[in-house]
């Protein structure tokens, strides 16, 4: 049996990883690859030069770190599923394995844009993260697609970088954010209401944005395009086991335990979710600090009980 098992393999899963084997647990790590650049984190920059996003360079060095240790079993977790005092996780390709606790650290993915263009250009200059990718976009003309505090944040970001923005929400009037005044100060930023995307046109990658309303249609020449049309958890592993909220995401304290004792929950599948490389590798470290203790105080449970059998 496991002492834990890791569901993941992003900056988070990886930083619980290295906790983990530096206190000597008996670890798994399960991901079908490593480095958690996933779908709300394409490459949005159709250049040239190399992307630099902060942390990307240590994630990488880490997730070398955790190969070399040969705790990473490449494949697919199917369900998570409780015992008496364990788990048992169930893989695509490799059955069965048994487990004291259990870290889940599956990420989020974006809600697709779903517009003509949308599929040819993710990574080619149409991206779901605006905060991951703003500082590239200098005195760039991009386009943001929403009206979260996620896109928002995202927007002024942009906007302090030089770049042109405009952004496209529903009614200006319903945005419950101090950030939609903050945005409307910038000279820079262009606040479009109540348009419709029509479609999505380009060469290699984004050049123009089509949009519509009452029956006029625009076209805006952009270098990039962020849509954020909402996140959904990786939490289906662990549905039936934890408490997650509307959108899929996994409740957790601010030990970053969850609703199941022996789960726990890292990164952005919680509603902790910080959408950065730096904080998810934070974040995964207090959650196996959080799990570690458990695993011990089950270990001692365990050999209290048996001593106690024994002497009966």
């Amino acid at each position: 049996m496991y002492d834990l098992v890791i569901i993941g393999g992003g900056p988070a899963a990886l930083t619980a990883a290295v906790f983990a084997l530096g206190k000597k647990l008996n670890l798994q790590v399960i991901s079908e690859d490593l480095g958690g650049w996933n779908g709300s984190h394409q490459r949005i920059v159709a250049e040239s030069q190399e992307e630099r996003i902060a942390g990307e360079g240590l994630v990488q060095y880490i997730a070398q770190d955790v190969e070399r240790a040969h705790v990473v079993l490449h494949d697919k977790v199917l369900r998570v599923m409780r015992n008496n005092r364990s788990f048992t996780i169930e893989t695509q390709r490799h059955g069965l394995l048994e487990t004291i606790a259990v870290l889940v650290a599956t990420g989020a993915r974006p809600v697709q844009l779903d517009v003509p263009g949308a599929q040819e250009f993710l990574g080619q200059g149409l991206g779901y993260s605006t905060t991951t990718h703003a500082h590239l976009l200098a005195r760039k003309t991009v386009a943001v697609i929403g009206s979260t505090e996620r896109a928002l944040r995202g927007v002024i970001e942009l906007a302090q970088n030089d770049a042109t923005v405009y952004v496209l929400v529903d009614d200006v009037n319903e945005i419950d954010s101090p950030l939609i005044s903050a945005i409307q100060t910038f000279p820079n930023v262009t606040v479009l209401t109540g348009y419709q995307i029509q479609e999505i046109t380009g060469g290699f990658s984004v050049e123009e944005l089509v949009i519509e309303r009452n029956g006029e249609t625009r076209r805006i020449a952009i270098d990039a395009l962020f849509a954020d049309c909402g996140l959904i958890g990786n939490s289906d592993v662990v549905a039936k086991l934890v408490q997650t909220d509307l959108n899929g995401f996994i409740k957790v304290d601010e030990r970053r335990a969850t609703s199941a004792p022996g789960v726990f929950a890292a990164g952005d599948v919680t509603t902790a979710v910080g959408e950065q490389k730096l904080i998810a590798i934070g974040e995964g470290a207090r959650a196996a600090w959080t799990a570690y203790g458990y695993i011990l105080a089950q270990r001692v449970d365990v050999g209290i009980r048996q001593a106690v059998l024994g002497e009966a």
